[in-house]
Formats: structure tokens, C-alpha cells, sequence
């Protein structure tokens, strides 16, 4: 039998050189045009670059959104970001940081690029919470722990000062923290519970003794709670107490004794022995009721029995 042979088709093509016919391969071609989009792909690009960081994407508008107690053009200024400022080429990191350094009532702050032309600055502003009084200065604080103003002579107006804390940072824009790592968290649960509890008018929180607790309520009733355990059951007892069951002048003690017992109520013209020293600091003697012969505290027990 003869052996079949496969016929190759020549592909290749060919030019006439000097009235010769000379091959040319096809993957010679192709690689020269393979170079020729990869060339103009990289003009396209950057030329876009460049279009983008000088001519396209410049912003036109600055929205500045979120605080009422900085001015827009405070916040401007501080961030440094302009009209005519390229987004692409804005560092907002920066822009962030120079504001959060500089405004303490700033708790956080972002800068965003909004394509083609505009830079959004979103400000959330800082919520004082509390004063926390150490070494005769005071403290304001944000909800956050985010300290706020220091070294003050005199608690700010309106806030629950905190005492017994063992505040061990002092700056403007720390955090503020305590030599007790536990007591940072006692406070926020206690103030957490109050909001939660409706009980208003509490100025004071003494944590000297993280197991004997105690609150102030209007400055004329200190309250004696003990641990955080429970707090939300204590509180609402020692709620109800005031709610209901005292004068609307009581000056005094209630002290929580347990669940079974309840509270204690004692006029602060009854003290005695290691509650003498619990009377509200601005404590003045109140008059006995003239139609009775029955001194303060002993009229509020009897209308309990």
C-alpha cells in the first residue's frame, strides 16, 4: 500500500522585494500591531490622568452638613479644602485630621469627594454627657469619652458631675480614662440606666467607692445605692420613692437596702451615727409640720405604715 501524505497548506504570505518573492510571517504583523494598541492605550490613559488631575474634577460647591456650633467657613477654613481644589488629588485624611486636632466639640468627621465637582464634609458633633471633677478642676466629657474642655473652675452648667473618678488623661481631644479600668464602665452603665429609668434632676455621681455608690438628686436628697449590680431595679425603686412617697422639699438620705427591704428614707434633721456625713451638702433644717407634733422624718414613716 503507499503510504498517504498530508498535503501543508502554505499560509505564510509574501511581498515582491526587488522583483523576488519574499515570505513574511503573519506573527511578525501581529506583534506590530499588538504594539501599536498597547502605545495608544497608554497616550489614552494618560492623557485622562492628566486631564483629571488638573482640568476635569475640580470641585465648584462645598457642602458642609452636621454641627451648629461651628460655622461653615470654620470648618472650611480648618480643613484647608477650597473651591478649585481637584478631587482627585484632594487628601482628605488630612483635611479630617486638621479639624478633629483643632475643634474638641467635633467628635468625628468625613471628608468625601462627590463626582464631578462637589466635596461633602460631614461633621458629627460631640454631646458633653458629664463634668469629671478632679483635683478641684473639672472635666467636660462627651458621650463618646471624648474630652472636651479642661481644667475648668467651675462644672459646666446643666451636666451630671462625676466624682471619685480617677481621671489620669488631661488633654483636650483624649480620651478620658481612669486609674480604676472598671470605673469608666460603671459610670457609663449608671448614666445609661437613668435615661432608661426616666429619673431626672440627678446632678452628682460619686464612684470613689466603686461598691458604694451614691447620686445626688436636685442637691437636697443623696442617694445610697451600693454596687452597679441590680442598678436598673434600684433605681427605679428609689424613682417611685420620690414619685410618690416624700415631699415634694424632702432634704435627705435614701439609702437602698435590698430587694426584700426596699428603701430607707431619712430626713436629714434624723441622721445619725456613720450617716451623719450623708446629708446633701446644702442641706438647711426644714420646719416641722404645725399641725403635727410629729417631727419631719416621723410624719413619713407614719403615712408608709
Amino acid at each position: 500500500m503507499r503510504d498517504i501524505q498530508k498535503k501543508q497548506t502554505d499560509r505564510s504570505e509574501y511581498k515582491v522585494i526587488n522583483g523576488d518573492r519574499v515570505k513574511v510571517g503573519r506573527r511578525k504583523r501581529r506583534n506590530k500591531y499588538t504594539l501599536y494598541y498597547y502605545l495608544a492605550f497608554f497616550v489614552v490613559v494618560v492623557t485622562i490622568t492628566l486631564l483629571s488631575v488638573t482640568i476635569l474634577f475640580n470641585a465648584t460647591e462645598i457642602e458642609i452638613t452636621g454641627t451648629d456650633l461651628y460655622s461653615a467657613e470654620q470648618i472650611r477654613q480648618i480643613s484647608g479644602v477650597e473651591v478649585g481644589d481637584n478631587l482627585i488629588r484632594l487628601d482628605a485624611h488630612t483635611a479630617e485630621n486638621c479639624v478633629l486636632n483643632t475643634l474638641s466639640y467635633v467628635e468625628d468627621i468625613k471628608v468625601l469627594r462627590n463626582f464631578p465637582d462637589k466635596i461633602s464634609i460631614r461633621v458629627t458633633q460631640a454631646v458633653a454627657q458629664m463634668n469629671i471633677e478632679h483635683g478641684g478642676k473639672y472635666y467636660v466629657i462627651s458621650d463618646k469619652g471624648k474630652i472636651l474642655e479642661a481644667g475648668l473652675e467651675k462644672p459646666k452648667s446643666g451636666l451630671i458631675t462625676v466624682k471619685g473618678f480617677e481621671l489620669n488623661r488631661f488633654e483636650i481631644g483624649e480620651n478620658a480614662e481612669s486609674d480604676d479600668a472598671m470605673k469608666p464602665g460603671i459610670v457609663k452603665t449608671i448614666i445609661s440606666t437613668i435615661e432608661q429609668t426616666g429619673m431626672k434632676n440627678i446632678v452628682e455621681i460619686n464612684i470613689t467607692d466603686r461598691t458604694d455608690i451614691k447620686l445626688n438628686y436636685e442637691s437636697r436628697i443623696n442617694i445610697l445605692l451600693g454596687s452597679s449590680l441590680d442598678l436598673e431595679y434600684k433605681l427605679n425603686a428609689v424613682r417611685i420613692t420620690i414619685d410618690s412617697r416624700i415631699e415634694e422639699d424632702f432634704n435627705g438620705v435614701i439609702y437602698y437596702l435590698n430587694d426584700a427591704n426596699g428603701v430607707s428614707v431619712i430626713a436629714s434633721d434624723k441622721l445619725s451615727g456613720s450617716l451623719i456625713g450623708e446629708a446633701p451638702s446644702d442641706y438647711s433644717k426644714y420646719d416641722d409640720d404645725p399641725n403635727s407634733d410629729l417631727p419631719l422624718q416621723d410624719q413619713f414613716n407614719n403615712g408608709l405604715k
